[in-house]
């Protein structure tokens, strides 16, 4: 269905029988839809590079050569973790946020160290103790969420 459907080609699908007369009709309403929707036509042998738009394009499958990080033997270059100025106990829940069951109390502990710039202009480095739950209903570990940053993140939210 790249180009237009004339009336010679219906009836000669007519005379093929009804499994010919589906399939055109199927491929004309995709067409159909297709152009109404405002979706690029999909790219040919002979449609070039530009003309067709990046969202359409789909994964370039590029990816990075070997492994990330300092070679085996080699010292790793990281920023030194901060030297911690105070530390917060996170208080535990009693309720899994997604489902809304009974949790059990916490039985393991997790430290994060969120950064932060206090009001006055100087770092601020807390270390948090955040409680780990088992949640009876999902059969996963549940932790309270963190309001100081953003979930994965070193630098909380004031900076």
């Amino acid at each position: 269905m790249r180009g237009t459907l004339t009336k010679d080609m219906a009836l000669r699908a007519v005379v093929m029988g009804g499994d010919a007369v589906t399939a055109v009709m199927l491929a004309a309403n995709g067409r159909i839809v297709q152009l109404q929707s405002g979706a690029a036509p999909a790219a040919g042998a002979n449609t070039s590079s530009g003309a067709v738009p990046p969202y359409a394009k789909g994964k370039t499958g590029k990816k990075r050569p070997g492994k990330p990080g300092a070679r085996d033997g080699h010292q790793g270059h990281r920023r030194p973790p901060p030297t911690i100025d105070r530390r917060e106990d996170v208080t535990p829940i009693t309720v899994c946020p997604d489902c809304h069951g009974h949790v059990l109390p916490p039985r393991k502990h997790r430290k994060r160290t969120v950064e932060d710039i206090k009001p006055d202009q100087h770092s601020e480095a807390v270390e948090y103790t955040i409680p780990q739950h088992w949640c009876v209903n999902c059969k996963k570990h549940i932790e309270p969420g963190l309001a100081a940053a953003m979930p994965g993140a070193t630098i909380g939210n004031g900076v």
